[in-house]
C-alpha cells in the first residue's frame, strides 16, 4: 500500500487511530509492530476494532487468529470470511 509511509510519518505529530495506523503497519509485513498497535487501539477503545469487514483485511496476511480473539474480546462475532484467514 503506498500511503502506508506517508500515514505512518504522520501518526508521529498527528492523531491517526490506532487501529488504522495497525493495520496499514500490517499490510507491510511488520506484524508484531501492526498488533501491538491493535492492541492499543482495543485499550483505548477505538471503534475500529469492531469492524467486522475491515476493508484492509483483504490486503494483510493474517496466518493467527488475533483479529477474531481481539473482535470476540469486544463481544463481535468475527464474519465467515475473515475466520478463513486466520
Amino acid at each position: 500500500m503506498r500511503k502506508t509511509p506517508e500515514v505512518v510519518e504522520r501518526a508521529k505529530t498527528r492523531y491517526v487511530p490506532p487501529m488504522a495506523l495497525g493495520m496499514l503497519v500490517l499490510t507491510t509485513g511488520r506484524e508484531e509492530e501492526g498488533w501491538t498497535m491493535i492492541e492499543r487501539a482495543y485499550r483505548e477503545h477505538d471503534a475500529l476494532p469492531v469492524w467486522n469487514r475491515y476493508p484492509l483485511l483483504s490486503e494483510i496476511d493474517v496466518r493467527d487468529d488475533r483479529l477474531a480473539a481481539l473482535m470476540r474480546r469486544v463481544g463481535v462475532t468475527p464474519s465467515a470470511e475473515l475466520l478463513r484467514h486466520s
